[in-house]
Formats: C-alpha cells, structure tokens, sequence
C-alpha cells in the first residue's frame, strides 16, 4: 500500500512529538469572492526500503492504514480525490462538513483518510466498516500542503510546507476531524521499532527540504512492520462446509500479463463474505486471466474465475519458493487502485534509494531507473530543441510509472538515431549481438518459418537502455509476449495529407471513436507527436476464441476504417495508394496486422521540434483535452512533470473488459475461425 504518514492519537507512543507551530491559522472574511478549488495533481508515492534512512536530512511520521485523499477546498467547496484521480467527495460527507467548517482559502491538500480501532491504531478493516455504518468514525490526517491561493508550494521544502499547514489547521488541526500530521526529525529505526511494537504499519521517511514530486520517488521511503500488499483478485475456489468460498485466488501482473500469485482463505467476516459473494458472480467469466499451468492442479480444477477488476489488500508472512503467498489475510478491498497498476513491490536496500537524487522519480513496484551506464551523456540527439541523451535518459526516467504499463513485455521495434537526428537514423526490430543486458529476447516465428529473435524489455531500466542506444522513438506490437498471437488493442492511426488542418483530424478520430461506441468498444486518444492522431480500443485480458486472432483483428480493423469511408469518402481514404490520399486522412489500420507496430505511448518522436519547447512526444489525452489542442505535437519532453501531475487520461485502460462482439464482427462482415496466423 502506498500510503504516507500521519500524526496518531497513541501518546503512549507519540507524546514525545513537537508541538505543532502555534500560528493562528489565517482567516478571511466570509464575504470574499468565491474561487474554485485547485485542480487535483497525483501524489507523491513513497518508495518501499528495507530500513529508515539515518542523518539529519530526514524526518519521521507513522504510517497510516486507510484511503489516500487529495482535498481540494475553497470554502464551502470541497472535493477529495482518491490517489488515481477518483472523486470520491460523496463518500465522506463527515470529512467534508468537517472541512467546510474550517473556511479554508483555495487550498490543496495531501493527507489520508483513517478511522481509529479500539488501540487507537488506523486499521482498513475498521475503515471500510465506518464508510458504511459509521462515518463519525472518521477522521483526515493531513500532512502535505500544495497549493493556496494560487500559490504553488510543491517546490517549496517540506519543512516550510508543513510549518503552513499547520498554520492554516490551527487548533483545529489538534482536535480533528481534520488533523495536522506531526513528525520527528531523525532517529527512524528508534520510531519504528516502537510503532512496530505497538502495533502500527510501519513508518514514511521524507527529505526535510525536498520538493513535492508527484509519482513515486525517492524523497519519500516508506519501512513496514510486516509484509502486506496490493494482489489482483482473479477467482476463488468453492467451501465444503457452506461458505461462500473457501478462498480467493490472487494473482499479479508482470511483465504486461497476470500470473497467478496464491490464495487466501482468512480475514473473512460473513459480511466481507456475502458482500465479496455477489460482487465475484457478478464477475464470472469461463476461462482464467493467468497461465493455468501455474495455478496447482488440485486448485485449477474446481476454481471458479472471474473478471480482474477487484484489487485485495492482503497481509502476509512472505512468498514460498513457487512466489506464492504463505500464510495470506485478507484485509480488505482497494477501491482507490486500478487492476492494471497492481505489481509486486519489492524493497530496495536503503542505502541506494538515499543515493538517488532529491525528486528521483522510480518506476512502480521499487526499482530504479540506475545501473545502465549511459556513454556521452552530453550528446545532443535533437539539435532543435537541445535533447540530449541524459535528457533523454531522464525524461524517460520520469514518464515511466505511466510507460511502461504499455510497453513492458511487448515486442519493439525502434527507431534510432545514435549520432542525433541530423545524422543516419535507422529502425531495429531484431535483436542482435549489441542487445542490452536489461532487455530480453523472444524467438518469433515468420512467415518463411525462419526462428528471428525480437527484444522487449520489462522495466525501467529497459528505457534507460534505450536512451543509451539513442533510441528516439519505441514502436510496440498490438500483443503481448505472453500471448503473442492474440492480440489485445486496436490502433487507427489517423494521418492528414499535407496542408489539412488540425480541426479534421480531430473530427476524424470523434467519428472513429463514436464508430467504436456503436460497437461496444471504448477508445482512447493518442497525440502522435507528429501530424496525427492515434484512436486506441484496448480488448479485455480474456480469450474470445477466434475472435482474438491476427486475421480476425486485422479483418475487423479494415471493416471500420471502411465504414468511414464510405460514410465520407471525401474526407477519409483507407488504402496506402498515395495519390487517392490527396486532400484527405489516411485511416491507416494496417498496423493491427501481425508484426506491425504503433508508437508506444510518452515515446518521444525523431520529429521537427518547436524551438525550445522540448522534443515531441506521443501523448496520451481524453478527449476532453483533444477538444482543446491545436496540434499533434502539442506536448513535449518539456512537459514531463505536469503531464506526471495531472489525473492519467488513460487510467480506465487496463479495467475495460470489452472485446470483438460476435454481432459487431457479423455487422462488419468479418469472418470468424479462418483460423491464427502459424507461420
């Protein structure tokens, strides 16, 4: 869990805390003129270590066990985000009459929401209890101060953000509902064995003078008393004995796909049970989302699967040598955190996270973007706007909690440009002797039946390694390597001939995405960085018979670039006959043939930069936003840590459970069965 510290109501353990500074908080009339709340921006992630860093540049708080909560106030307006950008303000109507209360100037705040157990300790289970049948219970412990009145505070050092936090929260902020979280300064191994003894989850370490770095980073180290963690449910098996279900079986995803991960039989009560009963009917689905070789056999046969949507919060005695959960509890349900974003964290020595540079971002699941040693850091790669391969090197280092999502454990092919773009550049799609250590290596089959060995890579430092390669833009297959021939997205990449304005092309991908609507498949957009813009349906992690094979998909794809064009065939062509592109958008839907590829979402773009403003990037928006934007390489690498803070215009991606309708593909006139492509 990715929670941060708070002040607790334990003197025993924590009467030893400074006073929070006596400022009165500063008041304004209750007449001024009303001005919304800040905009939510992702909070800061602590990275997991296996011990509380030491010297006099870090301070302490306690760790909590509830909901992670941005607040938005503006006086009597209040909106409290999950950490993924849900709005969850009707959730906590005590929390919000407990804010409004207070007649807060614009603000944003950082904090947690908790409800106490009968030890004075936050606990999950409690707090799931309070939101349904006690909200008095609750309680927000603050501890991060981001914006007021229109100032930003997130550079400002976590010691001055705290001192006006408390300042702000006044009196009010040591009598709650609304606290203000105290801390330490030094002694953290003292804090924790103390909080572990009595009972707490664990400990946040946080740089005393670091900024706010939305995502997760490294001024920020979180130590726990125990092992618990985020699992994906993907079944349960029957009782004997008149359960609902003697267990759940958990699984977690690596390496873009799902394995299976154990399974966890208490931490029940007969409510958690009728409620998890219903909700796991309500998603059943015949075949597994993991390999079923890797569930035990005694297991596989009477499991009953289900959609991957529900995400557990399990506390556990470690892994057995198979990496299956030994002596599993279940504490509760994370509504707060998508599927797709659950990933095994595993703690870093702490010695190495304290190495990092203040505001380091690292990639979800704890490990670093370091130990690829990058030649000629000072190289410029594109001469208009100054990138060179350390800026590379970091800009992917800072995009990667929401790269890799999509391009981990998918096939490449690369677009690269060693000596920079005034130099040869040239596209790689198979690996050879040069291949980097962190990469991997997956034999294809071809059409000729010849073996070729492609490359993907499966972390951060898989990106990093590609800055050292100069590797300007990444290109991913429509599946992924687990399941190599069944893909599991469709790409239209819609390219305007020369001369035809931004506003067409975003008419086109509305049409395409209302298309897509009409046959049951949500799309996302994607500014491709250069002319265009890409509409992306993701397909659900579930097997569709035939209708998940290459030719299938590929046929599908034709079928709806046609439909546009014949709808309008003034304006959009579907064939790569150059001539007939004249004056109109190409709806390319070749790329969802087997062995083609498509930009890799916040790929940066070997295209002509605006001068200054950073190199392209393809950039992932709602549509909201593509309603907005005057151009397809409106974003940049400039732009890395805003687009890091803003709510993930994608984050519904991995939870869609959608895929080829049997009647969509009839509408279509696409066959079904021709059979998957086998070389």
């Amino acid at each position: 869990m990715d929670t941060v510290g708070r002040d607790t109501t334990d003197d025993e353990v924590l009467d030893h805390l400074p006073e929070a500074p006596s400022d009165a908080p500063a008041k304004t009339p209750p007449s001024r003129a009303h001005i919304p709340p800040p905009a939510f921006v992702e909070p800061a992630l602590a990275t997991l270590v296996d011990s509380p860093p030491e010297g006099p540049d870090w301070l302490f708080e306690a760790k909590f066990d509830g909901y992670r909560a941005v607040v938005a106030v503006s006086g009597q307006e209040v909106r409290i985000h999950t950490r993924s950008g849900l709005d969850w303000t009707d959730r906590f109507p005590t929390i919000v009459r407990a804010l409004v209360a207070l007649d807060l100037p614009p603000v944003l705040l950082d904090g947690e929401i908790v409800a106490l157990d009968s030890r004075g300790l936050s606990n999950f289970s409690t707090l799931q209890r309070a939101m349904k049948d006690d909200q008095a219970a609750l309680s927000y412990y603050v501890f991060d101060l981001l914006a007021e009145a229109g100032r930003d505070w997130g550079p400002r050092p976590l010691v001055a953000r705290k001192a006006r936090l408390a300042a702000l929260l006044g009196e009010a902020g040591k009598t709650g509902p609304v606290f203000y979280t105290d801390h330490v300064m030094g002694g953290g191994a003292g804090l924790l064995a103390t909080l572990c003894e009595q009972g707490f989850e664990g400990i946040i370490a946080k740089r005393a003078n670091g900024p706010y770095q939305p995502g997760r980073c490294h001024d920020w180290l979180k130590v726990k008393c125990g092992n618990r963690q985020e699992f994906v449910i993907v079944g349960w098996s029957p009782s004997t004995h008149g359960r609902a279900f003697a267990s759940l079986l958990l699984g977690l995803r690596e390496d873009g796909a799902l394995r299976y991960a154990g399974r966890v039989g208490s931490g029940f009560d007969a409510d958690t049970q009728a409620g998890l009963e219903a909700r796991l009917h309500a998603l059943a689905r015949k075949a597994p989302t993991v390999a079923v070789d890797s569930v035990p056999p005694a297991i596989a046969r009477e499991a009953r699967w289900v959609k991957p949507e529900l995400v557990a919060e399990i506390a556990f005695a470690g892994f057995t040598g198979d990496r299956l959960v030994r002596q599993g509890r279940f504490m509760g349900l994370r509504a707060d955190k998508p599927a797709g974003a659950v990933v095994l964290e595993r703690a870093e020595h702490v010695g190495q996270a304290v190495g990092q540079p203040v505001g380091q971002a690292v990639k979800e699941g704890g490990s670093p973007m370091g130990g690829v040693a990058l030649t000629h850091p000072e190289r410029v790669l594109d001469p208009v706007s100054g990138l060179t391969k350390q800026g590379l090197a970091d800009y992917l280092e800072t995009v990667a909690p929401r790269m890799l999502p999509y391009a981990a454990g998918r096939l490449l092919s690369l677009l690269r440009c060693p000596e920079g773009t005034e130099q040869a550049c040239f596209f790689q799609r198979h690996a050879g002797a040069g291949t980097p250590s962190p990469w991997r290596r997956k034999a294809v089959k071809e059409k000729d039946g010849r073996q070729i060995d492609y490359f993907y890579l499966t972390d951060a430092a898989g990106l990093r390694a590609a800055a050292q390669m100069g590797v300007l833009e990444l290109h991913l297959w429509g599946s992924p390597v687990r399941k190599l021939e069944s893909p599991d997205r469709l790409v239209f990449d819609l390219d305007p001939d020369a001369g035809l304005p931004f506003a067409k092309v975003k008419a086109a991908a509305v049409a395409m995405r209302d298309v897509l609507a009409a046959l049951d498949l949500a799309s996302f957009p994607l500014l491709t960085g250069g002319k265009g813009v890409h509409v992306v349906a993701p397909l659900g992690p579930g097997a569709a018979g035939g209708r998940r094979q290459w030719p299938v998909v590929a046929a599908f794809a034709k079928a709806v670039a046609e439909q546009l064009v014949e709808a309008n065939p003034d304006a959009y062509v579907a064939t790569m006959n150059k001539a007939r592109r004249q004056g109109r958008i190409f709806i390319d839907h070749f790329c969802n043939t087997r062995g083609s590829s498509a930009v890799a979402p916040y790929s940066t773009r070997a295209k002509p930069a605006r001068g200054g403003g950073g190199t392209p990037i393809a950039c992932p928006v709602s549509w909201e936003e593509l309603a907005k934007v005057e151009r397809a390489d409106f974003h940049t690498t400039a732009d890395a840590p805003a687009l890091m803070r803003r709510v993930d215009p994608w984050a519904r991606y991995f939870e869609l459970e959608q895929d080829l309708g049997a009647a969509a593909c009839r509408v279509l006139g696409v066959k079904v069965g021709a059979g998957a492509y086998n070389g």
